[in-house]
């Protein structure tokens, strides 16, 4: 865990913190998990509230779309009113800084979602994302290769135009990406597999 994220949040045993800025749109978030409650406090504005565990009705952890590793994840929450809160591994430094702060969201992420499994035992935990979603993401990365394959037989040697080449340079990136995001985001797979 950072040593600098307030050692005063983690005094208490049951308290447990991490902080993280989840885009450049958006300012650093310190997010502490005390007893059955979740906090959190905008450290720019200083703006502050606070989510009691049983009101969790869904906890999701996913990869971020095209970036991998374990330590892109994001853990989701629902609460029954539809708020989400979005908590993420990595802290955006600035447009292309990146720090990985896996090492304070594994534990805080696990004792968060076995605090909203005992708060509320009929709250949904899931790694990966919906049927419905794994779905439509597998048809377009499908979609993808066969325009690509029909590009390459259609056009042949007109193919080679820099515009068409730049095109499919994007598509010949994109669909391994792709499928990367959808492998690890696969539905079916426990929610803890993910920690």
């Amino acid at each position: 865990m950072n040593t600098d994220m307030n050692a005063d949040m983690n005094a208490d045993m049951n308290t447990l913190a991490h902080r993280a800025r989840m885009s450049v749109f958006t300012n650093e978030i310190l997010w502490r998990l005390q007893d059955d409650r979740l906090f959190w406090r905008d450290l720019a504005s200083g703006e502050s509230g606070a989510v009691s565990l049983d009101d969790v009705s869904e906890a999701q952890i996913m990869l971020e779309p095209a970036w991998r590793g374990a330590a892109q994840r994001i853990c989701r929450l629902r609460t029954r009113a539809g708020a989400v809160l979005s908590i993420a591994a990595v802290h955006r430094a600035g447009l292309l800084a990146r720090e990985d702060r896996a090492d304070s969201w594994r534990p805080f992420t696990r004792l968060l979602l076995e605090r909203v499994r005992a708060a509320n035992p009929a709250a949904r935990l899931r790694h990966g994302l919906s049927a419905i979603g794994f779905g439509l993401a597998l048809n377009a990365l499908m979609v993808l290769l066969i325009g690509f394959v029909y590009a390459v037989q259609a056009y042949g040697e007109a193919l080679f135009t820099p515009r068409v080449m730049a095109g499919l340079a994007l598509i010949a990136f994109g669909a391994p990406n792709l499928y990367v995001w959808l492998r690890e985001n696969r539905p079916g797979r426990p929610w803890d597999a993910a920690l």
